[in-house]
């Protein structure tokens, strides 16, 4: 998606001059932005110089999402001391500032309507007329021709959308961007659904764009294009700026440090935990009705035993949780539980078997927010647990779900309040509590430190163990590399809808594989899939 723009004159292409190289084109000091139990942005300091590739990079939860929106003038934030663009001190209270300013934006999912031309996508909402001509198709293919000719590619402004492979419709986003006459272009993970080869032509769109004196804000999780593209970097880890520099002056090895902060030391309460019988077992997995597809995935997971799936976004990992619990059912392979074969085609086959499952997004499907706490834990539980010759016993409802506040550490005034009242751990905690509630022997948990605090992600981490050392197994998903790091008994590292490789707790602990190992196998391309895999030691 791009920002929503104004009408921009005919002309604008011919325009369109290179500004100036150097000076700050943003210059942002002591920015902040908080929302219920959670500090999104800390006092940060944040330039971009003009002219240059700014990368942005950090862990989900690092702030990155908050701050460009706040360039965008979608948030407000709390309080800043300097906030400059250009050299001129600003404010920006709607998406129609930044976009006066020459602020656009291109996210990660695409915006494009397929069943239109290009020129129409291009132009969309500001299309052009002449006399009684109200859309002027002649005019806008023109100018769409010249946005694109100055890219350096040959597409038809008359093709629609559909026929265009994934590199061009990047082509065609940039280009609705570039129809505002940017001052500042932003880039949200332009590369996750690219090849290497279209990659390679980005990269080379993005050089381009920067001879033409635009200044580009890269945000990436893949380390090795950091390097190929960004002139500077800025580091965010829980919301505050840890490092800014040059990248020339910058290893892989320093720069996944700043992203991880190792030097913090061990964050989360791993214990080791004796292991029993194989519970859950995939046996080369794999399902075309999935985005991404999954392709031949196999693992155990045992009683006691945490496996960590770690991936970036689009690695699969959410749509393996999604087919292990009935949601997108497997179209390949074999799930075994306690060793005979079972068919999970619905989410209430996997609760039979013995499975919960926390999603990635729990306002939307995790919590009922205008229910109260107490109805939230009860709900999977209502038929087994709380109802009497179909009647709801309330009371005995209200007692556990009184004793799970205090067992969960719950911070409420009491079981009645709406969860949408609640912070986002303590709603976090609420879903988790849920299926603890159900006895559930095979946990499936998709990003349950999502979007909560630190001290929230500990008392988390506290709560797995604990269902693990009861003896239920765990399957752990993560965008995270420290949090597989350092709670997986297992860690599998997913890339393009597969396991791209394996480690064994053991490895960690006699210091044979690295973060920085496991961050350069979960963003390695198809060429480097034998490289990635013989150093994770999968061939």
């Amino acid at each position: 998606m791009y920002l929503p723009s104004g009408c921009v004159p005919a002309g604008v292409v011919e325009e369109m001059k290179p500004m100036a190289e150097s000076g700050n084109l943003i210059e942002i000091r002591g920015l902040t932005k908080s929302y219920p139990g959670v500090t999104a942005l800390d006092s940060v300091d944040f330039t971009v110089q003009q002219g240059e590739t700014h990368v942005l990079v950090g862990e989900n939860g690092a702030g990155k999402t908050t701050l460009v929106k706040v360039l965008c003038g979608a948030t407000k934030p709390d309080s800043f001391e300097t906030f400059r663009f250009n050299g001129h001190a600003t404010e920006l209270k709607s998406p129609q500032d930044a976009i006066k300013l020459g602020v656009a934006a291109i996210q990660q999912q695409f915006s494009l309507v397929e069943q239109m031309t290009v020129a129409e996508n291009i132009f969309l909402g500001r299309e052009f007329s002449s006399g009684l001509r109200p859309v002027d198709r002649d005019a806008m293919e023109r100018k769409a021709r010249e946005i694109l000719s100055t890219m350096g590619v040959d597409i038809n402004p008359k093709s629609l959308v559909s026929r265009l492979d994934m590199s061009h419709q990047q082509v065609v986003e940039i280009s609705k961007a570039l129809s505002q006459e940017p001052r500042l272009l932003i880039m949200d993970e332009p590369t996750s659904g690219l090849t290497r080869e279209e990659t390679f032509r980005l990269f080379e769109i993005i050089k381009k764009l920067k001879e033409r004196g635009i200044t580009i804000l890269y945000i990436s999780h893949r380390l090795e294009e950091v390097f190929e593209v960004g002139d500077r970097v800025t580091v965010l880890r829980n919301g505050r700026k840890v490092h800014e520099g040059r990248l020339a002056e910058t290893s892989h090895a320093q720069l996944t440090q700043h992203i991880i902060g190792r030097e913090l030391g061990r964050r989360y309460p791993k214990q080791d935990l004796d292991h029993g019988e194989v519970i859950l077992s995939l046996q080369r997995i794999g399902n075309s009705a999935t985005k991404p597809q999954l392709h031949e995935i196999s693992f155990d997971v045992r009683t006691g035993e945490i496996v960590a799936l770690y991936g970036i976004l689009g690695c699969g990992k959410d749509e393996l949780g999604d087919t292990l619990f009935g949601r997108a059912p497997a179209t390949e392979g074999s799930i075994m539980i306690d060793g005979r074969e079972v068919s999970i085609r619905t989410p209430s086959d996997a609760i039979r078997y013995g499975m919960g499952y926390l999603t990635a997004n729990r306002h939307e499907e995790g919590l009922v927010e205008l229910m109260s706490l107490r109805t939230n834990l009860s709900l999977p539980s209502l038929e087994a647990q709380f109802s009497h010759f179909g009647r709801l016993d309330e009371k005995r409802e209200h007692q556990v779900a009184q004793k799970y506040m205090t067992d969960l550490q719950l911070h409420a005034p009491h079981t009645e309040i709406q969860t949408r009242n609640l912070s986002g751990g303590n709603q976090q905690k609420v879903v988790f509590g849920k299926w603890l509630l159900t006895q559930a022997r095979l946990l499936i948990l998709n990003e349950p430190t999502k979007g909560i605090d630190v001290g929230s992600k500990v008392q988390m981490f506290e709560l797995m163990t604990q269902a693990a050392k009861r003896g239920a197994a765990v399957v752990f998903m993560t965008a995270e590399a420290e949090e597989a790091f350092e709670m997986g008994d297992q860690i599998l590292v997913m890339r393009n809808g597969r396991v791209a490789a394996r480690y064994e707790r053991r490895q960690i602990v006699e210091n044979q594989v690295s973060l920085d190992e496991v961050l350069r196998v979960a963003t390695a391309r198809e060429a480097d899939e034998t490289v990635a895999q013989q150093a994770a030691g999968t061939t």
